[in-house]
């Protein structure tokens, strides 16, 4: 941790512009959930300006990589993007868009949609 804190406080002098990362979904069985509290850390703490999302594609069938027979649906791809734009944007926390009980994004939903159909007590009406 000391060291983490230490590279904080250094200059960052690597890139004016920001840094980006990306990550490659579904190759090691991690939930959205998984996903998106990485990325929210990565924004806080490095002040990242972007994570990209690419979903894994098996190429061969050797026994040395990651065994999945199928690649990742492209839809899970966009919903992570669409939580993306919520933790960047909009303030959101991973643990407000996913949590461990409902760790993956719906598929057929959007994530802002998901987020108000459970969050519906919420009132806006204004008076």
């Amino acid at each position: 941790m000391q060291k983490i804190k230490r590279f904080l406080k250094a200059p960052l002098l690597f890139i004016p512009a920001g840094q980006t990362t990306q990550m490659i979904i579904g190759a090691s069985g991690e939930s959205d959930y998984a996903i998106l509290s990485r990325s929210e850390n990565l924004y806080k703490i490095f002040d990242l300006k972007r994570v990209y999302y690419s979903g894994y594609v098996p190429v061969n069938k050797s026994g040395i990589l990651v065994s999945t027979e199928q690649a990742v649906p492209m839809i899970r791809e966009h919903r992570l993007y669409q939580a993306d734009w919520l933790l960047r944007f909009y303030d959101f926390k991973a643990d407000e868009i996913l949590d461990e009980k409902d760790p993956f994004v719906d598929p057929l939903l959007d994530p802002k949609t998901n987020w108000a159909i459970k969050n519906s007590h919420f009132s806006y009406r204004n008076k």
